[in-house]
């Protein structure tokens, strides 16, 4: 599961899946805990999940849509079901990737802790089976700056992006980053 947030208005999932999981029957739900308090929303188990995923969800993603003729996952309010954003599933391969916008999860600001339940039509599988993972918002580094900053490139298109990295105020040694263009 690899996931990250711009901390403003979305945060971006992809599920990749082995080689032999067969794509056409994978479905589940990712359970999203907004307030990262296992103590409050819905536990796990309420949605198949096991009692050591330490998440208490405030809203999950159904992936039973991913396999519509335009796929789609629903972002559902884990206290009334009720269904507050369907956005558009891309699978490519063994990869499952969709948005979830911030405004569908209460207006969060993308720090959501995470855990999930696949299978096909029945639980086959959890992540994690103990824990969970953290969606973090991006952060921005001194040490890396793009030109230009910004701009759009059409479908189809591309365009040429300068990344310079350094600076005075960075020290020697190794240094780690994800760039992430959205």
């Amino acid at each position: 599961v690899r996931a990250g947030s711009d901390g403003a208005s979305l945060a971006s999932m992809a599920i990749d899946f082995t080689a032999s999981t067969p794509m056409d029957t994978a479905v589940g739900y990712v359970f999203l805990d907004t307030d990262q308090d296992p103590k409050t929303g819905l536990p796990p188990d309420a949605l198949f999940g096991l009692p050591t995923q330490d998440v208490g969800m405030e809203y999950f993603v159904d992936l039973f849509g991913i396999h519509d003729q335009d796929p789609v996952v629903f972002i559902v309010d884990a206290q009334t079901f009720e269904a507050t954003a369907a956005v558009p599933a891309t699978i490519d391969g063994q990869t499952v990737s969709f948005d979830i916008p911030l405004e569908a999860v209460g207006g969060d600001d993308g720090a959501i802790d995470t855990a999930m339940i696949v299978g096909d039509f029945g639980p086959t599988d959890w992540a994690p089976d103990e824990g969970h993972g953290t969606i973090e918002p991006f952060a921005d580094l001194p040490w890396l700056s793009a030109l230009p900053e910004s701009g759009t490139v059409a479908a189809g298109g591309d365009t040429s992006v300068m990344i310079r990295m350094g600076g005075t105020s960075l020290t020697p040694g190794e240094h780690q980053a994800l760039l992430v263009f959205t």
